[in-house]
This record gives C-alpha cells, sequence and structure tokens, in this order.
C-alpha cells in the first residue's frame, strides 16, 4: 500500500510540474505578442451588434449625422479637434452630435406625400451640447428669436471632414435632458463642404 501511494505521487508530481511549465510558457507567449490595438469605431459597433444586436446599432448609428472621431483623436489640418458649430463667427460653441429630424426618422419619407423635399432647401437641425457659459447666449437667441445670417456645423472625420453650412437661421427651441442640451435650429437653407473651416 506504501509503494502504491509513493507511485502516485510520483505520477502527480511531474503533472503539477507540466502545469506550471505550461502556465510559464504560455504568459511568455503573450507577453512576446504586439499589444492589440486600441478598438476603432468599427470594431465597437461589432462589437455593440453581437451584444446588442442590429436594431440597437441601427438606432445609435441613427443618432449621428456624419460620423466623427472620438475628443481624444489629434487635430487634422485646419480641422478642430471636437465638433463645433460657429453662429456667425461671433460665437463657437462645442457640440456633442448633429442630427437632422427627418434622416433620423425614415418612416417620414413618403408618408402620404408624392412631392420629394429639396435636400438643401428649408428644414431644420438638431445640435447637442454639453453644459457651458455659451448656454446662456443661445437661451437668450431662441426667447429673443435672434437671426443668424450662416451658422456652420463642423464635423471633423478621420481624414479631413464636413461642413454644413446654414443660412438664415434661428433656433426654434432648446430643451435640457441631464447634462445635454438639444437646440433645434430652422434654416431657410443649407450647403455641405469638405474644406477646412477658415
Amino acid at each position: 500500500m506504501g509503494k502504491m501511494r509513493a507511485r502516485q505521487r510520483m505520477r502527480r508530481k511531474p503533472r503539477e510540474e507540466d502545469l506550471e511549465e505550461e502556465q510559464v510558457l504560455d504568459e511568455a507567449t503573450k507577453l512576446a505578442q504586439p499589444p492589440a490595438a486600441a478598438a476603432s469605431p468599427a470594431d465597437k459597433a461589432l462589437e455593440l451588434q453581437k451584444t446588442a444586436g442590429n436594431r440597437a446599432v441601427g438606432a445609435a448609428l441613427d443618432r449621428f449625422a456624419s460620423p466623427f472621431l472620438p475628443s481624444n483623436a489629434p487635430a487634422v489640418a485646419g480641422w478642430p479637434k471636437r465638433p463645433e458649430a460657429r453662429f456667425d463667427d461671433d460665437l463657437v460653441v462645442p457640440i456633442e452630435s448633429a442630427q437632422d429630424p427627418k434622416a433620423a426618422n425614415p418612416g417620414n419619407v413618403g408618408s402620404g406625400s408624392s412631392e420629394r423635399e429639396e435636400p438643401n432647401g428649408p428644414g431644420e437641425l438638431i445640435i447637442t451640447t454639453a453644459g457651458g457659459d455659451f448656454v446662456v447666449e443661445l437661451h437668450k437667441a431662441v426667447i429673443q428669436s435672434k437671426h443668424f445670417d450662416k451658422v456652420v456645423i463642423v464635423l471633423p472625420s478621420g481624414g479631413g471632414g464636413i461642413q454644413i453650412i446654414l443660412y438664415d437661421v434661428y433656433i426654434s427651441s432648446g430643451q435640457i435632458s441631464g447634462h445635454s442640451h438639444a437646440w433645434s435650429l430652422s434654416y431657410s437653407k443649407r450647403e455641405f463642404s469638405h474644406a477646412p473651416p477658415p
């Protein structure tokens, strides 16, 4: 009986040593591999799709009119680091997002109307901002029905960006939701440009 236990101990010892060697080899292999690159926005969208599904990803993508870089992205020649709205070049407001409400609600397209709306004609754009000193100025503009000759929405992107230029603009409403503020900009005409802002 004593010999049997001794054999079992002998058998166990190499197994434990083998396991320790395998663990050391696994750790060495992990250290030898290059560090994983930071997840790109596309990787994050695919991860969201795996966990939440297509509908959630579609809803998240619909909230943004154009893709733009995260706030820690480097500035591209002539483009700001973060999205912003420029009101008559007098007031520059950092924004979180810009959204065309008609584009976000595809059910509105063709609902009982055979006329196709002019894409650069009159419309509305909703921008979302955080709090800041500019909030008072924007609220004054809502109360006073102030018109702006031009509002430029600047959305930097990987290789440059896009400017949405709105003409004859007034802020039709402003809403507060938690720490975010949503501003509805009504305009008579809009243009798009891929040139960097002046």
